[in-house]
C-alpha cells in the first residue's frame, strides 16, 4: 500500500500547491488546468478518528464538541501540565493541532503536531510519536510540501509497521488514500 502511495506521490509531485486551501476552493494544476480540492471537513474526520485510536483522547476529545475548544483545551493542557502528565499534554497537543487544521490554521496545526511529537518521543511513546508524524505529514501536504509531507508519512508508516496494529495502520491508509486522491 506504501508503494502505491508513493507512486501517487510521484504524480502529485509534478503538482504545484501554494497554500492552503479553504473549504469548496480549488488549487489549479498549472500543467493540466485540472481541478483538485481539499474537504477539510472529510479529513477532519479522519484525523479525529486517528487521534481516538491515543487512550488518553477518550477524556479530552469531548472538548472539541464545546463552542470554544480551544480555550477549553488550552484549560485542560495547563492542568496536565501542572500534574507532570506528559501523555495528557501530548494528546492535548494533538487535538490542539486536530482544531486548528480544520479551522483552516494549518500552519498553527503543525505547530501543535511538531510539540505532540517531540512529548511523545520524550515518554517513548511509539504509537504516539506514529500519529504526531502522520498529522504533520498531512499539514506539510496541505501547506505544499510534498516532499516534507511524504517523508513524515513513510517515518510514521515504518512505526507503525513496527506496531503491528492494523487498527492504526487501517487508519492511517485511509488517510493517505483521502489525501492522495
Amino acid at each position: 500500500k506504501i508503494e502505491e502511495c508513493e507512486a501517487q506521490q510521484e504524480k502529485i509531485e509534478d503538482k504545484k500547491v501554494n497554500k492552503t486551501v479553504p473549504i469548496g476552493s480549488k488549487v489549479f494544476d498549472e500543467s493540466s488546468e485540472s481541478e483538485e480540492s481539499i474537504d477539510y471537513i472529510k479529513l477532519g474526520k479522519r484525523l479525529d478518528d486517528i487521534i481516538a485510536l491515543l487512550d488518553e483522547s477518550a477524556v479530552y476529545g469531548t472538548y472539541q464538541k464545546y463552542e470554544n475548544p480551544m480555550f477549553h483545551l488550552e484549560e485542560a493542557y495547563q492542568m496536565a501540565s501542572s500534574i507532570d502528565d506528559k501523555k495528557g499534554e501530548a494528546a492535548l497537543l494533538l487535538i490542539m493541532g486536530d482544531v486548528s487544521l480544520k479551522g483552516e490554521k494549518t500552519k498553527k496545526a503543525l505547530d501543535f503536531f511538531h510539540k505532540s511529537l517531540n512529548f511523545f518521543q520524550r515518554i517513548g511513546d511509539k504509537r504516539g510519536e506514529s500519529i504526531s508524524r502522520l498529522l504533520m505529514g498531512t499539514a506539510y501536504f496541505l501547506l505544499g510540501d510534498v516532499n516534507e509531507g511524504s517523508e513524515y508519512l513513510r517515518q510514521s508508516m515504518d512505526i507503525i509497521h513496527g506496531l503491528d496494529d492494523s487498527v492504526l495502520e487501517k487508519a492511517a491508509l485511509e488517510l493517505l488514500n483521502s489525501i492522495y486522491d
